[in-house]
This record gives C-alpha cells, structure tokens and sequence, in this order.
C-alpha cells in the first residue's frame, strides 16, 4: 500500500509542478502558446493554462457588454458555486489580485477535492482525475470559460474596427431582432410594435407595489414585448405535461476572421475584403434544454445531446449541482452531478434514442445566420425554439456561449482554439 500511495502523491505532484511551470511560463516570461514546454505534448491542456493566466492580464481591460472583463466574470458567476461547497464562485473576482489567489491556490485545492469525491464513485486513480479536472477539463463551466475568453480577447483587439464591434452588439436582444428582421431571411420570435407602454398590474398587491411599467424598446424602452410561442407538436410528444418553451441550443463557429484581411494586416483592420461564406461556419454542438414541468423557461432543465446530422438524442444530465449556493450545500454532493436521464424525469416515455425532426435544416439556418450577420465573431449559440405557431425560429444568440453539455468534437474545437489564439498573438504583436 505504501509504495502504491507514493506513487500516487509523486504523479499529483508533477501534475501540479506542471500547472505552476505553466503559469509562469505564460506570466513572467510572456512565452507564446506555441512556445511552451507543455504545447507539443499536450496542447488542450497548454490553450486551458494559458486562458488562465491571460484573463488576468485582461482583467481590467474593457469587455465588449460590460465595463471591464473582471466585471464581466462577476456577473456571469453570480448566482454560480464551487460544487459541494455552496460557496458563492464570484466572490473569489472581486478584483485581479482576488482572482489570482483563486487560480493560484483555491482552483488546484478544488480540483484535489474534486478528484477525491470522484474517486469514490467513479472508482478511478485520483491522480488521473487530478490530470483531468487541473490541467484538462472538459466539463460545460471550463468549456464556458474558455469561449468567453476567445471572444473577449478578440473583441478587445478589434475595438476599433467598428464593423466588428457591430457585430458584437448583436448580443443585445433587440439589436439582433431588428438585424434578423431587416435580413429578411432569418426567422425570428415576432415583437410588437404595436404597443408603446405596457402596465402590468398584480390582481391582488397594493400601494403601487405591484405596478410593471414596460417601454417598448421600439420606443426607446428596454423591454421587448413578445406574444408567448408554444412547443410543436413532435417536441410535445416528448416533454411532460406544463412544461416551458424548450429550446435547443445551437453553436457555430466562424473562422472567416482567420482568413480576412483584419487578422492578417492588424494596422489595416478597415481593408477586410474577404467575402463571408457559409463554408466558413461549423456547428460545434446542438443540446435540447428540455424544461422542467411548472418551471417558466428552460434555464431549469435537462439537457439532452443532439447529433447534428441524424437529430438523434442522446441521455440527459444536468448541471445543476452548479447552481446550489448558501451553506446548506457546503460538503453535500448532489445526485446530479454523475446522474443521466434517459427520458425526461417529470414524465412521459423514452427521449434518448428519438430524432428532431429537420435538424440539418436547423443547423443551416444558424450556420447561415452566423455568416450573414456576424461572421468576424468566432463563437455564437443561437436559441432556436420549434414553435407551433411559425416553426423553427431564432429566439436570441450568445457571444460568451457555453455548449450546456453538449456533445463536442474536442480536435476539432481544440483546432479552432488553437488557430484563433495563434492568430490573436500575431494581432496583438502587429505582426502579419
């Protein structure tokens, strides 16, 4: 037994000598991606690391939706915990110095207890798990994290080219409505134009407390007014009874930026003339987020994994374990974590193994939509809903998208990474 824990405590301590060796790899001595020891012999690995140490370095630069990066991370991991811990993740963002005690001591601390309590169920070497969850993770919150990374470093070196710095605007709901809309080709959930001021008053509160007052943002208000939609008919058959809209979550990708003229001549970022192809845009994942019964929208959901081919669906998980914050949840392991669904578990039949109906029609519209009104942005998810009413249309799309436990290619996206950041250097440095 011994020597089988010593083994096991030198392999843990390399693994983390690695994390650290990398870390100062890309922070003191500013080593290029390509550059480093860890690249040749493990690039995914290289490309995590190296996201790390350079959100810190953008920390206090400005986001394209939000004052700085660092405020950004704070708003997106607000209502987010370390799992099993009920510990609050944006409290360790506060500033730079606070996310750099995270990556340098609570982060590998996590991944130890991590790899421990997985250990036990997954009855796999600690060690191992440690590689995976310090230096190769591969779960929804890391894949997350590096997309907003890609897109907040690439829109940084592209504020002053203002074609791009449109196309990031489209994250705004309304702004992507009047772009899909004025398209003409893309269908979208319908808003009204018809009402300018809407009041919504409660049947029973008082004292003005209960009063919603909504401006159209086709006013210059900041609500979009919308007629509810319905799930069709084939995704009904698949879904309990009183369950909300269930979308599916759609990521593509653009490499068009890669090929045109604004990554390649960084000081003439005006002279992009490379013409948008749909050639140029992947589909990355489809998930459906199948909404729980009662629940008012999809964000409490399971996800279930689409082949983006064939439609076919595969079992459902959860991340909700995520999501459990206060102390009530510090040292509790929720089921979720390693649990799958064949069916969805308010109801109904088997979901695993059935198809959406036109799935390849889907993924064009979206690859479509991407190259049409944003193709310099290399990531977009799209929330596309099946609706009784008008079909398949587009709710909304996200630039800092995550994949919801989707189904990914991990050559191909570490590919897509790896060129866009090699590209991004070059641009950063000016050179061609």
């Amino acid at each position: 037994m011994v020597p089988i824990a010593g083994k096991t405590c030198l392999r843990m301590l390399r693994i983390l000598a690695t994390y650290y060796y990398s870390l100062i790899e890309f922070s003191f001595f500013k080593k290029k991606l390509e550059d480093s020891c860890l690249y040749r012999s493990d690039p995914y690995s290289s490309i995590w690391l190296y996201s790390l140490v350079h959100t810190i370095r953008l920390y206090n630069k400005k986001h394209y939706r939000s004052p700085t990066l660092g405020a950004d991370i704070r708003a997106n991991l607000r209502n987010l915990a370390i799992p099993a811990s009920g510990i609050p993740m944006h409290l360790f963002f506060h500033n730079v110095f606070s996310a750099s005690f995270f990556i340098i001591f609570i982060y590998p601390f996590a991944a130890l207890v991590a790899s421990a309590i997985l250990s036990m169920y997954l009855k796999s070497p600690i060690s191992t798990l440690f590689h995976e969850h310090l230096l190769q993770p591969s779960h929804w919150f890391a894949r997350w994290r590096l997309n907003c990374f890609l897109v907040a470093w690439h829109a940084m070196l592209n504020e002053e080219d203002e074609g791009v710095m449109g196309q990031y605007s489209l994250e705004g709901k309304g702004e992507f409505l009047r772009a899909a809309e004025a398209a003409g080709d893309i269908p979208i959930s319908p808003f009204r134009t018809d009402i300018g001021t809407l009041f919504a008053k409660h049947t029973h509160i008082e004292g003005g407390m209960g009063i919603h007052v909504l401006r159209n943002f086709t006013q210059g208000g900041d609500w979009i007014l919308q007629d509810a939609l319905t799930n069709d008919a084939a995704l009904s058959r698949l879904l309990p009874p009183h369950t909300p809209l269930s979308t599916l979550r759609v990521v593509t990708g653009s490499r068009h930026w890669l090929v045109s003229s604004r990554s390649s001549h960084p000081r003439n970022i005006v002279n992009a003339t490379a013409t948008p192809l749909v050639d140029s845009v992947s589909v990355f994942t489809v998930v459906l987020r199948a909404g729980r019964a009662g629940a008012s929208t999809d964000h409490n959901s399971i996800c279930f994994p689409v082949d983006s081919t064939s439609g076919q669906l595969g079992l459902g998980r959860s991340n909700q374990h995520w999501y459990k914050l206060g102390t009530q949840n510090t040292f509790k392991v929720h089921d979720v974590f390693l649990k799958t669904w064949p069916g969805h578990p308010d109801g109904v039949g088997l979901i695993e193994g059935q198809e959406i109906p036109g799935i390849q029609s889907i993924c064009d519209l979206c690859r479509r939509s991407h190259s049409k009104l944003l193709p310099e942005v290399p990531l977009v998810g799209w929330d596309v809903a099946l609706t009784a009413e008008l079909g398949p249309v587009i709710l909304e799309l996200n630039i800092s998208c995550n994949f919801f436990l989707g189904e990914v290619d991990t050559a191909i996206y570490l590919k897509f990474m790896q060129d866009f950041v090699k590209a991004m250097q070059r641009h950063e440095t000016g050179q061609a």
